[in-house]
């Protein structure tokens, strides 16, 4: 049986993480898998709504730093459409 942390080199990843204790270990466990790193075809990403508690994001950082690995943080901005946008639909 193969494990189901590895990450092919013929696919995209993304090792989703919630900034939660079992999101930190998915990213353990997919790390463990690819050789304590994640491949160049996988990325860890964060959703940052901007509602989250300090110490999530201080988890996060302390998985960055104690693994190495970049945690990518998608942020969320809320703006007006512009006249343009508008138009197209």
């Amino acid at each position: 049986m193969s494990d189901p942390f590895i990450i092919a080199p013929t696919v995209h990843a993304i090792v989703a993480n919630s900034g939660g204790k079992t999101s930190g270990f998915n990213l353990y466990e997919h790390l463990k898998a690819n050789g304590w790193s994640l491949p160049s075809n996988a990325a860890c990403l964060f959703n940052n709504t901007g509602w989250e508690h300090e110490l999530t994001l201080d988890f996060l950082a302390e998985q960055e730093r104690r693994w190495q690995v970049p945690i990518l943080m998608l942020e969320f901005t809320r703006r007006p459409a512009t006249a343009g946008e508008l138009k197209s639909r």
